[in-house]
C-alpha cells in the first residue's frame, strides 16, 4: 500500500510491531541495528580468546579473592588501578556468575552490556535536537568510526562504565535544562 509519505511493507499479518504497520524505515532501521549487533558480538567472540595485558592480569589476580575484605585490603595496597567501586562490582558480577564462564567473557560481556547502555543513554540524547533516523545514523556512524569503542568494550578496565556514566550525565543534564516540562528525570 503506498501513501504520500512513506511506503508500507506488507508480508502478512506478523508484520506488525508494536500495533503499527512495518515500514520502510522501520525496517532500515532494524537492519542497521541488527548488523550493529552482529559486528559487535563477532568481535566480542573473537576477542575471548585473546592475550590479556598484564593490568588486566592484575584485574583477574584481585577478582580471584575469596572475599569482598580480601579485595578492598589488595586495592588499598594498590594492586591495581580500577576504581574501588568498578572492582567490588566486577568481583560481585564474576562470583555471581557459574563457573563455566570465564572471567574474562563476564567482564567483556559486562563492558558490551555498558557500552550499549551508554550508547541507548546517548541516543535518546540526540533526540532531543535531530529525528530518530538522524540519531541512529550519528549513533552508528560513532560506533563504526570511532576505534575506541571497541577498545572499551574489549579492555577488561573501567573504560566502559565511565562511558555510560558520562552519557547517562549527558542526558540527565539535558533533562534538567527541560524541567519545565513537569515529567520524571528517568521517564522518556
Amino acid at each position: 500500500m503506498l501513501s504520500n509519505t512513506q511506503t508500507t511493507i506488507r508480508l502478512d499479518a506478523n508484520s506488525r510491531m508494536l500495533g503499527r504497520p512495518l515500514t520502510e524505515s522501520t525496517s532500515i532501521r532494524l537492519i542497521a541495528v541488527a548488523v550493529a549487533a552482529a559486528s559487535l558480538m563477532i568481535c566480542v567472540v573473537r576477542s575471548l580468546d585473546g592475550k590479556l595485558w598484564l593490568d588486566e592480569l592484575y584485574t583477574g589476580y584481585l577478582l580471584a579473592a575469596p572475599s569482598l575484605p580480601h579485595l578492598w585490603q589488595a586495592i588499598v595496597w594498590g594492586i591495581d588501578g580500577n576504581p574501588p567501586l568498578y572492582l567490588t562490582a566486577a568481583w560481585l558480577v564474576v562470583h555471581a556468575t557459574a563457573q563455566i564462564f570465564s572471567w574474562v567473557a563476564v567482564l567483556r560481556w559486562l563492558n558490551v552490556v555498558l557500552a550499549i547502555a551508554a550508547l541507548a543513554a546517548l541516543f535518546r540524547a540526540s533526540r532531543r535536537f535531530v529525528s530518530a533516523d538522524t540519531s541512529l545514523m550519528a549513533i552508528l556512524l560513532f560506533v563504526a568510526l570511532n576505534h575506541d569503542v571497541p577498545y572499551l568494550v574489549l579492555e577488561l578496565r573501567a573504560y566502559a562504565a565511565y562511558f555510560f556514566l558520562a552519557a547517562v550525565s549527558i542526558l540527565l543534564h539535558l533533562r534538567l535544562m527541560e524541567k519545565g516540562r513537569g515529567r520524571s528525570m528517568l521517564s522518556s
